[in-house]
């Protein structure tokens, strides 16, 4: 990738060839601004632009694709599993609403991600200056990163699935009984619903607060909740449990084709009704989260690295200024030197300068 960086007319044709262009806006007019992708006013923004806001751009670009994929295997191993219970015949365990809007119940969390996830603060980023090998490296964008994520994909399916069906297989036959094709696959859906919701949850390496988007500090007004993740997990759900539920009420049809929803009318309510739903799902989401803490653990004890290492040392240095924002399961763990706390929030001589 290539990135040209220009100030005059003469540096238009460089900068438009470039992958990525960035224009200054100076004494030789605007002709380079209005060619670039990004605009500046002086040659020392480039350090924040490149160091802060493009490091915190290709983490959130390359945790967007990388989910956008794994979210996806995750739906197609479920469906191939129970085809080689079926005897691969074609049928799919998922009513055809789940697969047509599954991408819509996902969207919202993963974007936040995408907009308002920041892995360290700028201070300890541009005091750190070994964070950019993330970005130089290409180190959660490069094969190993694309094929540990489906190899995820492939255990949590594995996991969803055979849970689930061994659960809910010994049913008595009926149409509302736990082992139809209709429960089970209701079922199953909640489950990967939820558990891709969460997957994006634990992803995200900055997780809003309710407030953390509103008044004076946030910025975004009375609208600044809309920023916290947790509320966006929360309305998620919601519009995914009360989507399933208005599809297989007789309502649907008088919108869709009466034939093609008529088979599953009724089925979400009895889901939903029925406590060994429940059950079952919390089975099959606490194995789900259990193997996937255990992958996480795998891989910051045997793969972890510098990288890795900077980001958590510097959650640990923010929580040493403020115990405030400390979660709760972290409470005995070790602070770092106030020294080298001091350096999360930009108050260092290279900060002040980027932030003018």
């Amino acid at each position: 990738m290539t990135l040209a960086i220009g100030d005059g007319a003469n540096d238009v044709n460089m900068i438009m060839q470039a992958q990525v262009g960035v224009g200054i806006c100076g004494l030789e007019g605007r002709q380079a601004v209005n060619a670039a992708d990004f605009a500046i006013g002086q040659f020392r923004f480039l350090l924040r632009l490149l160091l802060v806001h493009g490091r915190w751009a290709y983490r959130r670009s390359a945790t967007l694709i990388l989910f956008s994929f794994y979210k996806n295997a995750v739906m197609a191993y479920c469906l191939f599993f129970y085809s080689t219970s079926t005897g691969f015949s074609g049928t799919s365990v998922y009513q055809s609403h789940f697969t047509s809007a599954y991408n819509i119940y996902l969207a919202a969390q993963i974007f936040w991600l995408g907009m308002f996830d920041r892995d360290a603060d700028e201070g300890w980023i541009l005091s750190h200056p070994r964070c950019y090998d993330s970005g130089r490296l290409n180190l959660d964008l490069s094969l190993k990163a694309v094929l540990a994520w489906q190899v995820n994909a492939v255990l949590h399916g594995i996991v969803i699935y055979y849970v689930g069906y061994g659960a809910m297989r010994h049913g008595r036959g009926g149409v509302y009984d736990s082992g139809s094709l209709g429960i089970f696959g209701t079922t199953l859906m909640i489950v990967i619903a939820v558990s891709m919701n969460f997957k994006a949850f634990v992803s995200t390496r900055t997780i809003n607060d309710v407030t953390g988007g509103c008044g004076e500090e946030g910025g975004l007004g009375p609208l600044g909740f809309m920023a916290s993740h947790k509320v966006v997990l929360f309305l998620n759900l919601a519009f995914f449990f009360g989507m399933s539920w208005y599809a297989s009420t007789p309502a649907c049809a008088e919108d869709t084709t009466a034939a093609d929803m008529m088979e599953y009318w009724g089925v979400t309510h009895h889901t939903f009704e029925a406590g060994h739903t429940w059950l079952v799902a919390l089975l099959v989401f606490g194995t789900w989260l259990f193997v996937d803490w255990v992958a996480l653990a795998c891989k910051w004890n045997f793969n972890a690295t510098a990288v890795d290492a900077l980001v958590e040392r510097s959650h640990i240095a923010r929580w040493t200024l403020d115990p405030s924002t400390k979660p709760w399961f972290f409470s005995k763990v070790a602070h770092v030197l106030p020294a080298e706390a001091q350096r999360v929030a930009p108050t260092d001589k290279v900060a002040r300068e980027g932030a003018e």
